[in-house]
């Protein structure tokens, strides 16, 4: 049959509405994440979150955010027990990001003797 659209398939996007007209792209809303920090037994929660395209998105952000709060020399020590906890709007945790692993050592000098 000419013009069928294949099972599974949304024939408004990008297409044609049944009215003739031409359709608007269907846009998701971006998804909002929660970034808590936790240090030891206690927790900073984030009320209000971000929205961002992605986990990934989601993740370059948690990294900025840690690497801005080691920049403070007095906080260093103290917070590299804590963890930043990256929760989407249904609460479940997306991912942990350890301040730690945000640290990023100096190279080795270069051990060959000349």
């Amino acid at each position: 049959m000419a013009g069928a659209v294949p099972a599974g398939v949304d024939h408004h996007l990008g297409g044609l509405h049944p009215s003739g007209r031409a359709s608007e792209p269907v846009t998701k809303p971006m998804p909002r994440y929660f970034f808590h920090t936790q240090i030891g037994e206690d927790v900073i929660t984030d009320p209000t979150g971000i929205e961002l395209r992605d986990p990934d998105e989601a993740w370059e952000k948690a990294r900025a955010t840690v690497r801005a709060a080691l920049r403070s020399p007095q906080e260093q020590a103290r917070l590299m027990a804590a963890c930043l906890v990256v929760a989407d709007a249904a609460g479940e945790v997306v991912f942990e990001f350890p301040f730690s692993e945000a640290v990023t050592l100096p190279a080795p000098e270069d051990p060959t003797v000349h």
